[in-house]
């Protein structure tokens, strides 16, 4: 089978130890990575490169994930070659303490929308493409690390994306992670969350050039995030 795996990059962190774990898997593939897209087109531009290139199975596996074992790209190809649409497995995440679901395979059959689709009704969820249910497995099983390797825009993107996709037990899990570990990371991250509940209901997307004002005007703030100003966050999506 052909295999790729694709990778969104836009300056995280675990990027070289996320290309040394792809290098290091004992399946041959072919690696490709998508550079600084806003977020709908970038997954616009990882779907349909596995088109053009005929990949019978494609990984997506994100610039913050390090894969755990040179056999995690097998894993996925043995489970798409039973038939199945879509696999997922857990992620072992850093900013939540928590494992969460995030790294998928996807078959070559798939159906690809277009491009005006992922800039219109896609936008905001681009990684949810319609995919028929009974043929996609989520897998109880953590196989990569996500976000050991944070830097200080990556954490905050962290907190700012889950908020605007209302991502409400990983925003509650990464509260409770910060009260117990003070960690500058995690504070960066609660520091983007709250300013996506500061800038709610406005056009701030997650990626490109608006999002870089947003980050660029409010990261030096993160000293001064207190915890009664998270629990406001909290308190507006429970």
């Amino acid at each position: 089978m052909k295999v790729l795996v694709g990778t969104l990059y836009c300056g995280e962190g675990d990027f070289d130890e996320c290309v040394k774990s792809i290098r290091e898997q004992d399946y041959p593939l072919e690696h490709f990575v998508v550079k600084d897209m806003e977020e709908h087109l970038a997954h616009y531009e990882l779907y349909s490169t596995m088109k053009r290139r005929n990949a019978d199975v494609m990984v997506k596996v994100d610039a913050d994930m390090v894969l755990k074992d040179p056999g995690v790209v097998r894993q996925f190809v043995d489970h798409i070659e039973s038939g199945l649409l879509r696999v997922t497995y857990w992620v072992d995440d850093f900013f939540t303490n928590q494992p969460i679901q995030g790294i998928h395979a996807y078959s070559g059959k798939i159906q690809v929308p277009d491009k005006e689709q992922f800039c219109t009704a896609l936008r905001r969820v681009p990684d949810r493409i319609p995919i028929d249910r009974k043929k996609t497995r989520r897998i109880d099983k953590t196989v990569a690390l996500h976000c050991h390797y944070p830097n200080e825009k990556q954490s905050f993107h962290f907190g700012f994306h889950r908020y605007l996709k209302r991502s409400n037990d990983k925003c509650v899990n990464l509260y409770k992670h910060w009260k117990e570990n003070d960690h500058p990371m995690l504070r960066m991250a609660c520091l983007g969350m709250w300013v996506a509940y500061k800038n709610s209901g406005t056009n701030v997307y997650c990626y490109g050039d608006e999002f870089d004002e947003v980050f660029a005007s409010h990261n030096s703030r993160a000293d001064s995030l207190t915890y009664r100003q998270v629990r406001k966050v909290i308190k507006s999506i429970q």
